[in-house]
């Protein structure tokens, strides 16, 4: 026994509850899976639709070209009247008629925010 201001307290009961209450040891299985859980909603949450995106945007370059109507990141309409390619082949640049009095200008390709109207029929 202890005397502890006054009061006799048996100590030893005292820290058999706080002992029987201790959670139980978890099975590291259960943290692993736990982590993939995780895994797969950051992937379906994030990666999955990122990749989306990419293939669709891709898919909307792919159909510019000549006499496609588009709109620019600096919110330019013009209409594509020429392409430049890259050393290696690639479209890289578009030649771009901006009004009707044939002012051109000379865009990058991934400037290109949407296409109005892709002008192959």
């Amino acid at each position: 026994m202890t005397l502890i201001m006054g009061h006799i307290f048996d100590i030893k009961p005292i820290l058999a509850s706080v002992i029987a209450q201790a959670p139980p040891a978890s099975n590291p299985l259960t943290m692993i899976g736990m982590i993939l859980l995780f895994l797969a909603l950051m992937y379906f949450m994030i990666i999955l639709p990122q990749s989306r995106q990419q293939k669709e945007r891709k898919k909307m370059l792919d159909s510019a070209g000549k006499g496609s109507r588009v709109i620019f990141s600096g919110g330019i309409y013009g209409t594509i009247v020429g392409e430049k390619k890259t050393a290696e082949g690639e479209v890289g640049r578009f030649v771009v008629k901006v009004n009707d009095d044939g002012a051109k200008l000379e865009i990058l390709r991934e400037a290109i925010t949407s296409v109005v109207d892709s002008g192959k029929s």
